[in-house]
């Protein structure tokens, strides 16, 4: 669903992991602007698979964004100790989403 949404929304290209492992060498593999990430993935947890994206080079400096289920401070304090630049509790409102992008996709574009 928010797959969809992102490309209704037009002018955003959305690459899609299935799974942990997947993620990681998408992010080091295919130039992305964004990485919207979920904290419950298959493999390897969004947490870990986001400290992975940190430690590399190429990917290091990507801004993730981490939508989480999580709603308690320890859970958004793993997320940010992992590395994400932001973190939204689902369900979260479309206008949240949309500053989000709005921030992020709109520094990529003026540096």
């Amino acid at each position: 669903m928010l797959r969809t949404m992102l490309e209704m929304r037009g002018g955003i290209s959305v690459v899609e992991a299935v799974n942990g492992e997947m993620a990681i060498a998408l992010a080091e593999n295919v130039r992305v602007d964004l990485i919207l990430m979920d904290t419950d993935l298959p493999l390897l947890d969004g947490y870990t698979v986001t400290q992975r994206i940190r430690e590399l080079f190429s990917t290091h400096k990507i801004p993730i964004v981490i939508l989480s289920g999580h709603a308690q401070p320890s859970a958004e304090a793993k997320a940010f100790a992992a590395g994400c630049t932001d973190y939204l509790v689902k369900p979260f409102a479309l206008g949240e989403l949309g500053s989000v992008l709005e921030r992020y996709l709109s520094e990529g574009k003026a540096q």
